[in-house]
């Protein structure tokens, strides 16, 4: 009787109210804070993947992007550039928007397609998909030249959709000129594209501007020298930009990348503050009760009976502050990623598995924190505790 008084004293304690009130809050920031962060990263992580990077990045990151197109003589120049010892290869990368015409003429194609043109590589030969390690599902493999259109995966199946394409033909302009030509087949998008970009391989495509310079083997930076010391030469006030690496041209890409890491660390940090409010919160609550212990575990209370007594309180906060953080985490989501917010998210689907990540992360962190400071307690003599409270 004595003490379940002394419980029930201590229960009703204003102090001890107050701590669990405070808890509570402190559990529900770090919901908010780590759910919120764990939902910037899964944007952080899909943007990544929209831009279709694949295992071959160290390819692209030793390779030079050469505008030609900002050159006065880019004939002169592309004369020159291909005599570079060190230069191993040079790949058309010159892209643009192509008029389709199955899309300007068919109605319901307009209400699908945001525009008849569509984003296109332009090439004479194929080159640029062994570049980019992409694999082609041909239709029909031609035995002798190629020409064609390779079409993006998720562009055909569209096409497709809206009923065009069905001959495996499709009619582009260019030059103010008609030109039908076969669908041979279809690739995966393009990486560092966001747009649904395809390939169009024909003898009489536009001027190319833009270049890849591959180097041989382990000879980047002599290609660089190389090619800085060809444009001094014939462009002596060429702009800086003329010559760059090709992974680092692609500044958004780079922006992504440094975003990401600082998401990452900001993960770290927000769920490491969030431990040591948590932590400490829980541990002033567990050491002002040590003499109920003592007297609990004198009268014949195991530790598993004393986990039950704080599992009971804590396990009720925690049911309270997720009925409260998750549908702020929500709200969170909603206006971060909205349009007037300033992060786009295509997909506009609440991040369910980051908050449910977000929310175990911090129930774990508790249960450790109890588990560790109630143990910590138990191990200690009843007898002297009582001495000293």
């Amino acid at each position: 009787k004595a003490t379940q008084g002394l419980a029930a004293t201590m229960r009703r304690s204003r102090t001890h109210l107050f701590r669990n009130v405070m808890l509570g809050l402190q559990i529900i920031i770090a919901m908010v804070f780590v759910c919120g962060t764990f939902c910037v990263a899964r944007w952080e992580v899909k943007m990544m993947e929209s831009i279709h990077l694949s295992d071959h990045l160290d390819t692209y990151k030793n390779s030079l992007l050469l505008r030609a197109g900002d050159a006065k003589d880019a004939k002169r120049l592309m004369e020159e550039i291909p005599h570079l010892p060190s230069l191993d290869k040079i790949v058309n990368h010159d892209a643009t928007y192509l008029n389709v015409s199955d899309i300007e003429e068919t109605p319901e194609a307009k209400k699908v397609f945001f525009g008849p043109y569509q984003h296109f590589f332009c090439a004479t030969d194929t080159t640029l998909l062994e570049y980019y390690h992409l694999p082609v599902r041909w239709f029909k493999k031609p035995s002798g030249p190629i020409e064609g259109i390779l079409l993006n995966d998720s562009l055909y199946s569209q096409l497709r959709s809206v009923e065009l394409a069905a001959n495996n033909t499709l009619t582009l302009k260019w030059n103010s000129t008609l030109h039908t030509l076969p669908i041979l087949g279809t690739i995966p998008s393009v990486p560092y594209q966001h747009a649904r970009a395809s390939l169009l391989v024909h003898p009489e495509t536009f001027s190319p501007d833009e270049f890849l310079l591959i180097p041989k083997a382990g000879q980047y930076q002599s290609l660089l020298r190389e090619v800085t010391a060809v444009l001094d030469q014939l462009e002596p006030n060429h702009v800086p930009h003329m010559v760059q690496n090709f992974h680092e041209a692609h500044t958004e890409v780079l922006m992504l990348e440094s975003s990401c890491i600082a998401v990452w660390i900001l993960c770290a940090i927000s769920i490491l503050i969030c431990a040591m409010g948590i932590y400490s919160t829980i541990a002033l609550d567990t050491r002002s009760r040590r003499k109920e212990m003592a007297i609990r575990k004198i009268n014949g209370a195991k530790s598993r009976d004393i986990y039950r007594l704080f599992g009971r309180v804590y396990l009720l906060l925690i049911v309270l502050s997720l009925l409260i953080a998750m549908p702020v985490t929500v709200i969170f989501h909603r206006i971060i990623f909205s349009p007037e917010g300033g992060l786009q998210d295509a997909s506009g689907e609440t991040p369910l598995w980051a908050c449910i990540g977000g929310a175990l992360l911090v129930i774990v962190m508790i249960a450790a924190i109890v588990l560790s400071n109630v143990r910590s307690i138990m191990r200690t003599n009843p007898s002297e505790i009582i001495a000293k409270e």
